[in-house]
């Protein structure tokens, strides 16, 4: 079969506006399959994606129409529409790393029961994370009413579950600070520091969604960041979600000595900061599929994966209490919704969802 594929793109130096491309190219040739995209989930990790398009080579996953334009990546379900692939069948459908768009040509390489590789030559140097598709089963955990909590959260819980391990591994005892704690990364990351519960956790957030953090109930403090200059703590770690670079240095002038380590994580207020901050330790660019790889070479894969599955459902049981999912249909609707994202105009309860 040929089916036309529309797939969003951005400029890849100014990201903050997008358009529809439209290409007639989903043939599926030789071991390859076609996947008709069901439903992805947009938020602030879409625009960090888009930032670090060059520099950790997010553009490099679905190459776009040409050089000056980037598809941006997201998480989500698909249905194989055609294959010819021996072991991925028709029908089936499948979780992980797509474009925005409608439709993803991928070359399935090993398979297993649970899923399969992405083995594009393009992709097989890239980081292993990105490139697994699970099979969408609930005998794989994927039960339909939790589809929104997979796309939302899933790989975002991921992040924040790494995150934890660090800190445990680099500074067992020290009191994390976490900014943008409204963040979904945040939500995340503050979700298995307390289901470990072998540390404090400070929450830092903007005056207007103090109410929202606080009711979470994951955070044992809540600081607003014209308050940061009232945190007394005797040692600390930042988890810097935010990427403003006067909050991070405030951070760090506050603590100091105190402050262990600082992992620099996400863009949430719009941009990584490109200078050191003028005290305390340098902070330490956190890259999740890095660690991924590093824990799975440590643990094993089946070890790793059993640790994490226990940790992800306790967080699915209590986020879709709050979680509110807004959906739109089309793939003409996504500009729109990336002007949002990129103004930083989603509610922290709400969950993107589009269908294209």
């Amino acid at each position: 079969m040929t089916t036309s594929i529309h797939t969003f793109e951005v400029d890849r130096d100014t990201h903050s506006v997008g358009r529809i491309d439209v290409a007639a190219d989903a043939a599926c040739s030789d071991g390859a399959a076609v996947l008709a995209i069901e439903s992805l989930a947009l938020t602030a990790n879409n625009v960090t994606y888009a930032l670090f398009g060059d520099a950790i080579g997010y553009w490099r996953f679905f190459p776009a129409s040409d050089a000056t334009s980037g598809r941006v990546p997201a998480w989500g379900f698909a249905t194989v529409v055609d294959s010819t692939h021996a072991e991925i069948t028709a029908g089936s459908r499948w979780y992980g790393f797509f474009p925005i768009a409608t439709h993803l040509v991928v070359e399935p390489g090993k398979v297993s029961h649970d899923g399969f590789l992405a083995a594009d030559s393009h992709r097989r140097e890239l980081p292993a994370a990105y490139n697994v598709y699970r099979a969408a089963t609930p005998a794989n955990g994927f039960v339909p009413d939790h589809d929104v909590v997979n796309m939302v959260f899933r790989p975002l819980f991921l992040t924040g579950y790494l995150i934890a391990e660090t800190l445990d591994a680099q500074v067992p005892d020290a009191t994390a600070i976490v900014s943008s704690a409204s963040s979904k990364t945040a939500i995340a990351t503050a979700a298995d520091i307390r289901r470990r519960g072998n540390r404090r956790c400070i929450g830092l957030t903007s005056v207007g969604n103090v109410a929202f953090v606080e009711g979470l109930g994951l955070y044992d403090r809540v600081v607003t960041y014209d308050r940061i200059d009232d945190i007394a703590i005797e040692t600390a770690a930042f988890v810097d979600i935010a990427g403003n670079a006067a909050m991070r240095d405030a951070v760090h002038t506050r603590l100091d000595a105190q402050l262990l380590a600082s992992l620099a994580v996400g863009a949430a207020h719009g941009a990584m900061p490109a200078t050191r901050p003028s005290a305390g330790p340098a902070p330490h660019l956190f890259f999740a599929p890095a660690v991924y790889d590093q824990r799975i070479k440590e643990l094993g894969r089946d070890a790793f994966e059993r640790a994490f599955a226990g940790a992800w459902a306790a967080f699915v049981a209590q986020a879709t209490d709050w979680l509110t999912p807004a959906t739109a249909k089309g793939i003409d609707a996504v500009p729109a919704l990336w002007q949002r994202l990129v103004a930083g105009d989603v509610a922290a309860n709400e969950a993107l969802i589009i269908r294209p």
